[in-house]
């Protein structure tokens, strides 16, 4: 399932995923990094869905490089 908390590739941040209606958001719950506490709590997922057996749709936001990209 994809509902819980992940820790980023990097090891730099948690992640923890959410049921937002019938869709899925993400938020930062932890950063590695005392200078970027700044990012707890910011959303990074949105719109994402489940349909048909696989993930569709949905935004993800990457704060190092400060653009966003689908989850497609």
């Amino acid at each position: 399932p994809i509902l819980g908390q992940w820790l980023t590739d990097d090891g730099e941040r948690k992640i923890e995923i959410y049921a937002q209606g019938d869709k899925f958001a993400g938020k930062i719950i932890w950063v590695k990094a005392p200078e970027r506490r700044g990012e707890i709590g910011k959303i990074v997922m949105t719109d994402l869905k489940f349909e048909n057996g696989s993930y569709d749709g949905g935004q993800f936001f990457m704060p190092t490089q400060k653009h966003s990209a689908s989850c497609a």
